[in-house]
């Protein structure tokens, strides 16, 4: 069996983890970082919840969309495999469907 079908069965396999963010990604995050420590320091304790149920519920909105996001992609490319896979036969010389 090939490694990524053995990871995958396995449960191995961490489709959703980025091993290194870009530059661009990393700019952003602390950006993100900063203004949510400036804003915490302007808020009174209720305020602050607020915001953490705020923040961490577009976060869940943010997961449940790339999820979404990724299951599209992997049907897409097994449909893309199969439309590929059903037409082989006509790459060959003097083999018709």
């Amino acid at each position: 069996m090939g490694k990524i079908l053995e990871a995958f069965a396995n449960a191995e396999l961490h489709a959703d983890e980025v091993e290194k963010q870009s530059s661009e990604y990393d700019e952003i995050w602390g950006k993100i970082c900063d203004l949510t420590d400036e804003l915490e320091e302007k808020l009174n304790e209720e305020e602050q919840k607020l915001l953490r149920n705020l923040i961490n519920t577009i976060s869940d909105e943010n997961n449940c969309y790339a999820q979404d996001k990724f299951i599209r992609g992997y049907c897409l490319g097994a449909r893309m495999i199969m439309e590929v896979l059903s037409e082989q036969d006509t790459l060959f010389y003097g083999k018709e469907k």
